[in-house]
C-alpha cells in the first residue's frame, strides 16, 4: 500500500520491550487533529452526560503519541478528528461499564444523542464504510463484546479468546475500514477480522499488561478481588508472582506478533482476497505496534503522565473539561510560572500541520522526475540529490499553500485546500517556515559554490514573488496583460524554481563538464504553466480535482484568455464584465463559464494555445538534444516529455 499520510518513526524514540518485533511504527502527519477530536468528545460528554469517570482523565491522548495517530496512521486526514472522537467515546464507555454500575436517564439519553450525531457525521463522509462499521459494531455486541460479568475461564487460552472479542476487535475492524475508505463486501468483513486475530490477541494482552499496576491499585482501594486482567488471572490460577505472570503474558504477546508477521508476508503475494482486504491487513499491523508504544506513555494507564503543552493549551482554550491530576491543577494555578526558565520546548505540531497536509496530497511527482532526468546529465551524488529534492519539495509546497490563499482556491489535487482546514493565518505562517527550512537545507550541501548559489536562490525567490505580484495585480485590477508581459511573469513565477534547482545541481555535479541549463529550465517552466492553464479549462481530470474551469473562478488571465481579448477586441466587453461579476460574487457561475469557453473556441484561442504548447515541447526537445550531444548521452527528458504531452 502507498503511505501518504504518515511517516516512519525512529526506533530509538520509542519503547517496545521486544513486543512488536518485525513491525514498524508510523505516526500520522496531522496528529494534532486527532487530539482535537478527543478534546471535543470530553467537552460534549460533559454537556450531554456529565463528568466522565476519573480513570478517563486523558483517554486516547499521549504526551508523545496519541492512540489514533500511531494505531491508525493512514487515516484519511479529513476523518482523523471524528475517528479519534469515536475511539475516545469507546474508551470512556469502557471505563463506565468496568466496573459495572447503574446508568441514569441523562447518561443514557445523552450517550445515544452523541452516538447518533457521530454516526450521522460519518454517514455524510462515507455512507458505504459507515454502514460496514455499523455491521461490525452489531457483531461486537452479538459476540459478547463489553461483557464484564464473566470471571470464570477454563484456562488461559479461554481467557484470551474472551479478550479478543471483548477488547472491541469487531468495532476496530469496522473503524479501520472507515478510516481509509476501504469498501469491502459483508462477507469480507469476516475475513478481515479472522486474518487479523493475532493483532487483537496481542493488543488486548498488551492492554492488560500495561494497565495492570493501575488496575491493581484501584482494586486494592475498593477491596475488589475479581480483576478482569490477564496478569491477575494468571496469578490467581497458577499461584505465581506478578513478575512471572507478566513474563507469561509477554510470551503470548510475542507469539501473536510472530504469527501476524507471517500473515503479513503471505499477504504480499496472495491473490485469493481482494485488494481492499489486503490493504486492510497491512494497515492493521500498526494497530499492534501503535497500541504498544502509546500504552507505555499514556495517562490512561500511567496516572502520573501529563498531557503535553500543546494539548494543555488546547484543553484550556476549550474550557478544559478533563479530570485533572492534583499536581496538574496546582501547576495551572501557580503564578510563579512567569519566573520559570526551565520551560518546555514548544513542539512544531501547529506549524507543521499545514505542511504535512500538503505533503500528504497525491502528486504526479513531475518535478522530482525532472530532477532525476537532469541528474543523469550532471551526475549528482545521491545524498546531495536527496537534499536538492527536499529543497524543491519545501519551496514548491510553500508556493502552493500561498497560491491557494491568494487565488481563493478551495480545492487542491482533489482535496480541500489547506487554508480551508487550518485557516489563512496558520497556512501563511507555515509556508514561511517551509521557506526557512529550505534555506537551512542549502547549508547541508558541501560545495565551494554554495555561497554563490545561496544568493542566486534568494534572487530566484525574489523573482517568484515579483511574478506573483503581477499575476495578482492583473486579477485584482481586471487588467489584461500583453502576451509578452504574461510570458515574463511565467519566467519569474514558475520557471524560477526549475532554474534554482538546476543551479544547485550544477554546483554539486561530479561531471567534468557542466552544461548551461538556464534556457532549458525556462522553457520547461513556460511549458508547465501554459499546459496547466490549458488543462484547467479543457481536462475532465482537472475538473474532478479542482472544479469546473477553476482558473475563471480565480480571475486569472491565461494565455488563451489573453489571446482572445487581444485578437478579438469586440469580445473584451463581454469577458471583462463576466470577470467583474466574479469579483463581486467570488466565483463565476457554470453558465457564465460556458459562455467564456464558447468565446475561447470561436476565437481559436484553444487551438492557438495547443499549437504554442507543441512548439514549446519541440523546442525543449531540441534544446535537450543539444545538451545530450555535447555530452554524448541520450536525452533523459524524452520519456518525461512524452508523459507531459497534451
Amino acid at each position: 500500500m502507498e503511505y501518504r499520510f504518515s511517516y516512519l518513526m525512529d526506533p530509538s524514540n520509542y519503547r517496545t520491550d521486544g513486543l512488536c518485533d518485525g513491525i514498524a511504527v508510523r505516526n500520522h502527519r496531522n496528529a494534532a487533529v486527532g487530539d482535537l477530536g478527543i478534546i471535543r468528545l470530553h467537552k460534549e460528554w460533559g454537556e450531554y452526560i456529565g463528568p466522565p469517570p476519573t480513570s478517563a482523565s486523558c483517554g486516547g491522548l499521549g504526551p508523545q503519541y496519541g492512540f489514533t495517530s500511531v494505531a491508525l496512521p493512514e487515516c484519511l486526514p479529513e476523518r482523523l478528528e471524528i475517528v479519534s472522537y469515536a475511539i475516545e467515546f469507546a474508551f470512556i464507555h469502557d471505563d463506565m461499564v468496568d466496573p459495572p454500575g447503574e446508568t441514569d436517564a441523562k447518561s443514557s439519553s445523552g450517550g445515544k444523542l452523541m452516538q447518533s450525531r457521530m454516526v450521522q457525521q460519518m454517514m455524510v463522509m462515507d455512507p458505504k464504510t459507515t454502514t460496514s462499521l455499523m455491521r461490525c459494531w452489531a457483531k461486537y455486541l452479538k459476540y459478547g463484546g463489553g461483557n464484564r460479568q464473566r470471571t470464570n475461564f477454563e484456562d488461559f487460552e479461554d481467557y484470551v479468546e474472551h479478550r479478543i472479542m471483548d477488547c472491541g476487535s469487531w468495532f476496530l475492524t469496522g473503524l479501520a475500514l472507515f478510516t481509509m475508505g476501504l469498501v469491502v463486501q459483508e462477507e469480507e468483513e469476516e475475513i478481515c477480522h479472522k486474518l487479523t486475530r493475532p493483532v487483537w490477541g496481542a493488543a488486548s494482552l498488551t492492554n492488560d499488561l500495561q494497565s495492570w499496576d493501575k488496575e491493581y491499585k484501584i482494586a486494592q482501594a475498593h477491596d475488589n478481588h475479581e480483576l478482569r486482567n490477564a496478569i491477575g488471572w494468571l496469578i490467581k490460577q497458577h499461584s505465581i508472582s506478578t513478575e512471572t505472570a507478566k513474563q507469561r503474558c509477554c510470551q503470548k504477546i510475542k507469539a501473536f506478533v510472530a504469527e501476524f508477521v507471517q500473515t503479513l508476508e503471505y499477504n504480499k503475494v496472495r491473490q485469493d482476497i481482494s485488494q481492499p482486504v489486503r490493504t486492510f491487513v497491512e494497515a492493521v499491523q500498526y494497530m499492534l505496534s501503535g497500541n504498544l508504544i502509546w500504552g507505555w506513555q499514556c495517562p490512561r494507564y500511567n496516572p502520573d503522565c501529563e498531557p503535553n503543552q500543546l494539548q494543555l493549551a488546547t484543553m484550556k482554550a476549550l474550557g478544559y473539561p478533563f479530570s485533572s491530576p492534583p499536581q496538574l491543577l496546582h501547576r495551572l494555578n501557580d503564578p510563579c510560572v512567569v519566573l520559570r526558565r526551565d520551560l518546555p520546548t514548544l513542539r512544531k505540531a501547529f506549524i507543521d500541520g499545514p505542511s504535512h497536509y500538503i505533503d500528504s496530497q497525491s502528486s504526479k511527482g513531475i518535478r522530482g522526475k525532472t530532477i532525476d532526468a537532469i541528474s543523469f546529465w550532471l551526475q549528482v551524488p545521491g545524498q546531495d540529490l536527496a537534499v536538492i529534492k527536499n529543497i524543491c519539495r519545501l519551496l514548491h509546497g510553500a508556493s502552493l499553500m500561498l497560491d491557494d490563499i491568494e487565488d481563493s482556491s478551495n480545492l487542491r489535487r482533489g482535496q480541500v485546500s489547506i487554508h480551508t482546514v487550518f485557516g489563512c493565518a496558520q497556512t501563511i505562517n507555515s509556508a514561511g517556515y517551509r521557506v526557512n527550512e529550505a534555506l537551512k537545507e542549502v547549508s547541508k550541501l558541501d560545495s565551494p559554490e554554495c555561497t554563490r548559489i545561496f544568493h542566486e536562490i534568494i534572487e530566484e525567490m525574489e523573482n517568484l514573488y515579483i511574478g506573483q505580484s503581477y499575476d495578482l495585480f492583473w486579477t485584482f485590477s481586471l487588467t489584461c496583460p500583453s502576451m509578452e508581459e504574461y510570458m515574463k511573469m511565467v519566467d519569474y513565477k514558475t520557471a524560477g524554481l526549475f532554474r534554482m534547482v538546476s543551479r544547485l545541481m550544477q554546483a554539486m555535479s561530479t561531471s567534468k563538464t557542466k552544461p548551461d541549463l538556464t534556457n532549458l529550465m525556462t522553457l520547461l517552466g513556460r511549458y508547465f504553466q501554459i499546459r496547466d492553464d490549458y488543462l484547467n479549462i479543457t481536462s475532465i481530470d482537472y475538473t474532478q480535482q479542482k472544479g469546473f474551469c477553476e482558473d475563471l473562478d480565480e480571475g486569472k488571465y491565461s494565455l488563451m484568455l489573453i489571446h482572445t481579448m487581444q485578437t478579438q477586441p469586440e469580445k473584451n466587453i463581454l469577458l471583462r464584465n463576466i470577470l467583474a461579476q466574479r469579483r463581486k460574487k467570488g466565483k463565476v457561475s457554470d453558465a457564465h463559464k460556458r459562455i467564456v469557453l464558447e468565446q475561447l473556441k470561436q476565437s481559436g484561442s484553444m487551438d492557438f494555445t495547443l499549437v504554442a504548447l507543441r512548439k514549446l515541447q519541440a523546442e525543449i526537445g531540441k534544446e535537450a538534444k543539444l545538451v545530450a550531444q555535447d555530452r554524448g548521452i541520450k536525452s533523459p527528458l524524452e520519456s518525461l516529455l512524452g508523459v507531459l504531452e497534451v
